[in-house]
């Protein structure tokens, strides 16, 4: 993986360019997947590229389909939700591990490791 490449997948890659982090579609569009106080420190690719994780100053979770919708801050979608991003609830992701298709597990910059159930979403939506 390239230095600024945070995961991949068969059709996915998540990469990042200081605060911002981008999704590569097949084809090469690449879309803004998320915008983070200091770098993006870790993401995955869900097994089944259905969805993907970001971590770094709290979690985004952004599904993988169309539209495609790019992430703007404070803009609601039904294409990603974000978690533990606004004090005094703030995450400091250092890592991310899928447990399932709906379960993550987060390791915080303490080492405590926290799980994450993912919102219930229809991917065919």
């Amino acid at each position: 993986m390239a230095p600024n490449t945070l995961a991949t997948s068969s059709n996915y890659a998540i990469e990042h360019e200081y605060e911002l982090a981008y999704l590569r579609l097949p084809g090469g569009r690449k879309i803004v997947v998320g915008d983070f106080y200091g770098d993006p420190q870790a993401a995955l690719i869900d097994a089944d590229e259905n969805w993907c994780a970001i971590g770094g100053c709290g979690l985004i979770i952004y599904r993988l389909a169309e539209p495609f919708d790019e992430y703007a801050n404070g803009k609601p979608s039904r294409q990603y939700w974000e978690f533990n991003r606004e004090p005094p609830d703030i995450f400091w992701i250092e890592e991310l591990t899928q447990l399932n298709a709906h379960e993550i597990a987060l390791r915080l910059d303490s080492g405590e490791v926290q799980i994450v159930t993912l919102p219930n979403f229809d991917v065919s939506v």
